[in-house]
């Protein structure tokens, strides 16, 4: 993959100013939906982008963060912030030229991390994460692609390709270099030479959302795209289309209610990255804003529901701290229970 200056611009648009904590105790503008009260779990270093957040079974948080220079780590957290722990470092080899993306758990509970690179030697992939630190190699991308977002389903890895306008699947016995992506769809997927982002799966459908960047205006849509019984995708569906609410969509998560939740990067006019969205989307396909650049979105990124009893209905959220801010993660109390990540 050539180290062009326009593939790292898209490397940084991926996914937030450091805040006090008492900034975080005002209440969430809203519209038409609940009210919420953001509590600052943890912050990280300054030098660092975060980028992706996950959960496992026991309710621990874990964060790929990458400082564009040299250090790329997924971080673990305690649901209360009081621990953090780097699970996994990333060689220089990759790291010089490359970047953390998406996170996420299989059903065996293996943690599996997107990986961008915009030159050799390695391409972009999906690594797992043993228990001991190591990364094995799971999927092998062509040089041209941007492993973006990871989902499991069935047992099956599906990951988002924003440069490709495609969806990558790899079964358990695949073999690990992929050429041809499993649904590729430019206009639909990258209709300005970049889009596919956050995924997530919702009664046998794939829900992916969509980031439109070009140079007159900044919009999002999310598209539904049904599996079929043989497992090939279907006739996808545009659940929302382009709107200037989603712009800049990244991560996205259901709950039990079949309710998107989703995270936008920015509400400020393009090439201006600062702020950040917070909202919904019902099974109608109704948006709801539910923070509009409060003071505390800064480049906002993903959000994972927490996956114990006592945090079912906590709803995480990563702040990447693009405009030299403080890279963090939020926790809401919304009131409903997260969809399992694995649900079948």
């Amino acid at each position: 993959m050539g180290g062009s200056s326009s593939r790292i611009r898209n490397a940084r648009l991926f996914g937030c100013v450091a805040q006090s904590p008492a900034s975080f105790a005002q209440t969430m503008a809203t519209s038409g939906g609940p009210t919420l009260k953001p509590h600052l779990v943890t912050a990280f270093d300054p030098a660092f982008f975060a980028e992706s957040i996950t959960a496992d079974h026991d309710g621990n948080l874990y964060v790929s963060v990458s400082n564009w220079v040299d250090t790329c780590e997924v971080l673990r957290v305690t649901p209360d912030g009081k621990q953090t722990k780097v699970v996994a470092a990333f060689p220089l080899d990759i790291c010089a030229n490359g970047f953390l993306l998406g996170v996420a758990f299989d059903e065996e509970n293996r943690l599996h991390v997107a990986v961008e690179t915009w030159a050799g030697p390695t391409n972009p992939g999906v690594y797992r994460v043993g228990n001991d630190g190591t990364l094995t190699l799971v999927l092998s991308l062509p040089a041209a692609s941007c492993p973006n977002g990871l989902a499991f389903y069935h047992g099956d890895l599906y990951v988002s390709d924003s440069q490709l306008g495609a969806i990558w699947k790899k079964r358990p016995h695949d073999s690990r270099v992929a050429t041809v992506p499993w649904y590729q769809n430019i206009p639909l997927l990258a209709p300005s030479g970049f889009g596919a982002n956050g995924i997530a799966f919702y009664r046998n459908a794939l829900y992916i959302a969509v980031y439109f960047a070009d140079t007159a205006s900044i919009t999002g849509s999310i598209v539904r795209l049904p599996l079929l019984h043989d497992g090939s995708p279907g006739v996808p569906e545009v659940v929302v289309p382009p709107d200037p609410l989603l712009d800049a969509m990244d991560g996205i998560a259901f709950d039990v209610t079949g309710k998107l939740w989703f995270t936008a990067n920015t509400s400020q006019p393009i090439g201006q990255w600062v702020g950040g969205r917070l909202g919904t989307v019902d099974k109608d396909g109704e948006l709801t804003i539910l923070a509009d650049n409060p003071g505390w979105l800064d480049y906002p990124t993903m959000v994972v529901f927490g996956t114990t009893f006592q945090t079912r209905d906590t709803l995480y959220l990563t702040n990447g701290g693009l405009n030299a801010g403080q890279p963090n993660v939020l926790s809401f109390h919304v009131g409903v229970p997260g969809l399992p990540l694995l649900a079948r």
